[in-house]
């Protein structure tokens, strides 16, 4: 379904000409000397009323700003080409480009969601980097990379906040920054921010999404977490830290969806 909304999307103008060509074929040349309720006369009609929801898609998209068509192209993987190292433009709309800026390198990437991962083994070959989407030569856009476990992982750097003298790292689901990781999820054909290694219990665990602000609020007030900015220093304990929080977070998680479907767990609990 999301690939041929994308077609619809990305080939909007040539199917509106095409629904205009066949209608005016079907008009001129078929329907005007039959009936109203004759079937040409019905393939028209249902042909107009296309070409309005066309009209109608094409007006929405040009009340958007420029970054929120970005989020739109970035789902259509395909639709973006190479023009040459480390830069790429929207096909249908070369004016929205994106590049690769590697002299801003400063982000940490041995963050305690990365820790085990990396561990002792690999002392090269981690890297950070901006990856920058521009409208023109308007720069609308930067947005942190990381590459880890010696390189051979890439993934959208997560946001992170305070909590409990630690830090819980998290990407939103309404963001720029999640529209990117799933692009580059299709490039790599893998979600390297799932799966990452937890070197305290050993147990796999996923970069948590929140679907928007007042979500991880929620999930926060719920915790009863403290923001303290007074964060432990010692890397084990960061970690104990981190992990509990994502334990954490995974109970929110269930608590959440038995509230969504309440009558799915009551009769799950009644056997």
């Amino acid at each position: 379904m999301k690939k041929i909304k994308s077609f619809f999307l990305t080939h909007l103008t040539i199917l509106k000409i095409l629904i205009i060509t066949i209608t005016g074929i079907i008009a001129f040349f078929v329907a005007k000397d039959n009936p109203w309720n004759h079937w040409s006369w019905m393939t028209y009609g249902s042909f107009l009323i296309f070409y309005l929801i066309a009209e109608c898609i094409q007006y929405k998209q040009s009340l958007l700003s420029p970054l929120d068509k970005v989020k739109k192209y970035l789902l259509n993987f395909d639709g973006w080409e190479e023009t040459e190292e480390n830069n790429w433009h929207y096909k249908e709309y070369p004016e929205f480009t994106m590049k690769t800026n590697n002299e801003d390198n400063n982000l940490d990437f041995t963050q305690e969601w990365t820790r085990g991962e990396i561990g002792c083994r690999y002392n090269c070959g981690n890297s950070a980097y901006y990856v920058e989407f521009y409208h023109y030569q308007t720069l609308l856009k930067q947005i942190h990379i990381v590459q880890f476990d010696g390189g051979k992982k890439t993934i959208v750097a997560p946001d992170w906040e305070f909590l409990n003298g630690g830090r819980i790292y998290f990407y939103f689901e309404d963001s720029m920054e999640y529209v990117y990781q799933k692009y580059i999820t299709e490039m790599y054909k893998k979600d390297y921010s799932k799966e990452l290694r937890n070197n305290i219990s050993f147990n796999n665990f996923s970069i948590p999404i929140f679907k928007n602000e007042q979500n991880k609020n929620n999930f926060i007030k719920w915790g009863g977490f403290s923001k303290d900015e007074n964060v432990e220093t010692n890397n084990e304990e960061q970690n104990k830290i981190f992990h509990a929080l994502i334990d954490k977070y995974l109970s929110y998680k269930k608590k959440c969806r038995r509230t969504r479907f309440p009558m799915i767990n009551k009769h799950y609990h009644s056997y």
